[in-house]
């Protein structure tokens, strides 16, 4: 009953603050029961999909590793609290166990695939060398974020190329060829890793930098009585420093194409995230085999920088919906 009468004083008083709260709650509703459904519907998809990548393997040492992951995924799905983070539990999944193809009947023309760098390593047996690198994805992304400190690093009783020579083959004819693809894939999945992705994402959200300057028809179009004169020209401004009226200016000066904006990090923070990764990702053991390690090591951590700016590219497409 009581509950009726605050329905009722809301359908009569439709502009109260207490209606728009009520909105606002459906709405957060809504939304909520949309990520549930979907965290369902990939819950079921990789349980299928786990199924048929178990049915082909035969490696022990890779089922068991696969199973690692994959309860790992599951995990992350469970305590995903949001679509982005959803995004970074799919994105993880399809690395590791990307679609299979299709079967078609005989004689029908089939589309090749095209496949990833990763996937041609991960196909001629270099996860195994990429695994022997010390920490997984995973185990330095709880680092990162403070959640689980992991037991130092055991290193490796033989050099890195000693390693990799036991698994060359046409396609990676070297060893050092082996360790490139190994860093490679060791770099691609530490820039999935959803933790890494998290703590990265809240790095930039609160160091992140705009700048704007005007485009040859927005220097001509943009006076000091404009309406965008006041963000014409604007140098690495902090991201969580501005109004919505200012953003909501900045996007539409850059969709009539008046307005050339960069948001990124500066540089001194992206040396440190570099640092902070090294910090927890390098062995402290000063052997001759810690040491080479930790060459191999550190690329790992450089090559993610690459990925670093990409998903500042993806957050960008994010802070602009979302500001």
């Amino acid at each position: 009953m009581k509950m009726m009468k605050i329905l009722m004083t809301l359908i009569e008083f439709p502009h109260s603050s207490g209606t728009r709260c009520f909105w606002a709650i459906q709405d957060l509703d809504r939304k909520w029961l949309l990520l549930q459904k979907r965290k369902s519907v990939l819950n079921s998809y990789y349980n299928k999909r786990m199924e048929e990548e178990s049915r082909r393997i035969y490696d022990e040492t890779r089922l068991n590793l696969n199973q690692q992951l994959f309860e790992s995924i599951l995990k992350s799905l469970k305590t995903a609290e949001s679509e982005r983070e959803v995004d970074d539990v799919d994105t993880k999944f399809n690395l590791h166990f990307p679609p299979g193809e299709l079967v078609v009947d005989e004689g029908q023309y089939k589309r090749p695939m095209r496949r990833s760098q990763y996937s041609v390593c991960s196909k001629a047996g270099l996860w195994e060398v990429a695994s022997k690198f010390g920490y997984s994805a995973e185990q330095l992304g709880m680092q990162l974020s403070l959640l689980k400190m992991e037991d130092e690093l055991q290193d490796a009783k033989e050099t890195p190329e000693e390693m990799a020579s036991n698994f060359t083959c046409a396609m990676f004819e070297s060893p050092q060829t082996v360790l490139k693809g190994a860093r490679h894939m060791a770099a691609v999945e530490i820039s999935c890793e959803p933790c890494v992705r998290r703590y990265v994402r809240l790095i930039f959200m609160d160091k992140a930098v705009v700048s704007t300057s005007p485009t040859s028809d927005g220097n001509a179009a943009i006076d000091s009585f404009h309406q965008f004169a006041g963000i014409k020209w604007l140098r690495e401004k902090p991201l969580k420093k501005f109004e919505d009226a200012q953003w909501l200016l900045i996007q539409k000066a850059e969709e009539e194409k008046l307005l050339q904006v960069t948001i990124n990090l500066p540089q001194k923070v992206m040396d440190q995230l570099i640092d902070d990764c090294n910090g927890r990702y390098l062995s402290i053991g000063v052997s001759k085999y810690a040491q080479l390690w930790n060459e191999q090591r550190s690329f790992d951590t450089e090559g993610c920088t690459l990925w670093f700016f990409v998903a500042f590219n993806e957050e960008r497409g994010y802070v602009l919906a979302d500001k």
